[in-house]
């Protein structure tokens, strides 16, 4: 069962060895991420499912690689080697298969780190390319693999905002923008299963399976919500959401 859910962006510079000099601009981005995964632990949650878009849908194994020097920064980060009820099977089924975790799970395992989490975590890439449909089926099945599952969904907004972004200024992306981080900060989930790939290719957004299958876990029950940020630096936007069960 889904009780609680948040909503990070990753971006590499979030990590502040890769921003090096630039790192306090992200200072307060940091705080609400660092916010967000403490709704998360406060949800007592059995546990913790991290989904981010990859090359393809497949779920790693603990202690799986992830790397940051294509950034410039000689480090690399791990997922927690933290006992699940499932993990003999997983492992067994999966195993790591020497395939490096991509950019949305590395992100997330090196916050999970800094902010010291603890307990089991599951770690599942999407492709970011995924029909909605199937994004549902992935969120509730995720839903189930604990009697509590907490669930952080990885993903940007538009890189189309400003003429500095990396997709330049894109005409409709910031009206386009706007209505996503209210949807994720209601959150309205419906709305999001809504959302088009084709809109999300256009406005350069690669958050959008990894927020489907998050909406598609929490679509049959009842949320409250807070947008902890709403920021976009380099033009490209970082939404934070926490979402909590009102009767969990």
């Amino acid at each position: 069962m889904l009780v609680a859910a948040a909503v990070l962006p990753h971006p590499p510079l979030l990590v502040p060895a890769v921003a090096a000099d630039a790192a306090p601009e992200l200072d307060d981005l940091r705080t609400a991420c660092r916010s967000a995964l403490a709704d998360l632990r406060s949800s007592s949650p059995d546990l913790l499912a991290v989904v981010g878009a990859g090359l393809r849908e497949r779920e790693f194994a603990a202690g799986s690689k992830g790397s940051l020097r294509p950034f410039g920064v000689d480090l690399d980060v791990r997922t927690p080697d933290v006992g699940r009820p499932d993990a003999a099977v997983v492992d067994a089924v999966t195993g790591d298969g020497g395939e490096p975790l991509p950019l949305s799970l590395t992100v997330a395992a090196w916050f999970l780190d800094d902010v010291g989490w603890e307990g089991p975590v599951l770690f599942y890439s999407v492709p970011s390319v995924l029909p909605a449909s199937d994004a549902v089926a992935v969120g509730r099945a995720l839903a189930t693999r604990a009697p509590r599952v907490a669930m952080l969904a990885m993903g940007d907004g538009s890189a189309g905002l400003s003429e500095q972004a990396p997709a330049h200024l894109v005409p409709g992306a910031a009206a386009w923008q706007e209505q996503v981080s209210q949807g994720l900060g209601t959150p309205a989930t419906q709305q999001i299963l809504r959302w088009t790939t084709a809109d999300a290719s256009r406005f350069a957004a690669s958050g959008l399976a990894a927020w489907q299958v998050v909406a598609g876990a929490a679509s049959d029950q009842e949320w409250s919500a807070s947008l902890l940020s709403d920021s976009a630096p380099y033009g490209v936007a970082y939404p934070v959401a926490s979402w909590r069960r009102v009767h969990p």
